[in-house]
């Protein structure tokens, strides 16, 4: 039997497909509104397309860069999310995505000691990836050396305030859940995440959901408290 909150939830998705006040860029979809995330720590009642799954932050990036990136040689996406991947493939002639964990992904890699040469890439996605790597400076290293010369690797990662607060000795996932708010990331990120990018021997440039028309953001879903920042290196 369906519990009346069941019911009551049930209604609400139902109700979210009708209209035209919410649109999916990736994906086309429209209705009302999107649907509630439900992670108590980041709680939005307007966050997640019922058709692709996408999120504030895959919207974004989908929505500030779809006309800047095209004919992509090859492109490669780290911890790869299935709202972006269609996209991705479609814009670039060879795809290859890896995760750290098998068979999350098509190769598996250490993103602070990858196996691909120098330049073999022209085109990287990462997002939301840093934040659960401990070493994250070598990272971006690594990062910088496996891209072309005048190609664009995009950074996305959840920032909670200007500078960034981590402490190596909060090991445990419960206390990492206390201080960084998720029991598998290891630091909160601050706007200064671009400080560390620069030192890595990357160009940035930032984009972020303030940059565009308010009926847009709010249009398509584009903004979240954490996760409305991109940065764009080079």
């Amino acid at each position: 039997m369906i519990s009346g909150e069941g019911v009551r939830r049930r209604l609400i998705y139902v109700l979210s497909d009708f209209g035209k006040g919410r649109e999916c860029p990736l994906c086309g979809w429209q209705g009302s509104e999107f649907r509630p995330r439900l992670n108590p720590r980041k709680p939005s009642a307007d966050a997640v397309c019922p058709k692709c799954r996408s999120l504030e932050r895959h919207r974004l990036g989908y929505f500030a860069l779809r006309s800047r990136l095209k004919d992509i040689q090859n492109t490669l996406h780290f911890a790869p999310e299935k709202p972006m991947e269609k996209w991705l493939r479609s814009i670039s002639s060879k795809y290859v995505s890896c995760d750290l964990e098998p068979g999350l992904a098509m190769e598996v890699e250490d993103i602070t000691k990858l196996s691909y040469s120098k330049e073999s890439f022209d085109f990287i996605w990462c997002s939301n990836v840093l934040e659960h790597v401990p070493d994250d400076r070598t990272a971006m290293s690594e990062l910088r050396r496996v891209l072309t010369k005048g190609g664009t690797c995009v950074v996305a990662v959840p920032i909670w305030r200007r500078k960034t607060y981590e402490d190596p000795t909060v090991t445990t996932p419960e206390e990492r859940l206390e201080k960084f708010g998720q029991n598998d990331h290891v630091r909160l990120y601050g706007l200064d995440i671009e400080d560390r990018l620069k030192a890595a021997g990357f160009n940035v440039e930032m984009i972020t959901s303030r940059d565009f028309d308010p009926r847009d953001v709010g249009r398509y879903g584009l903004n979240h408290l954490t996760t409305g920042e991109l940065f764009i290196c080079t």
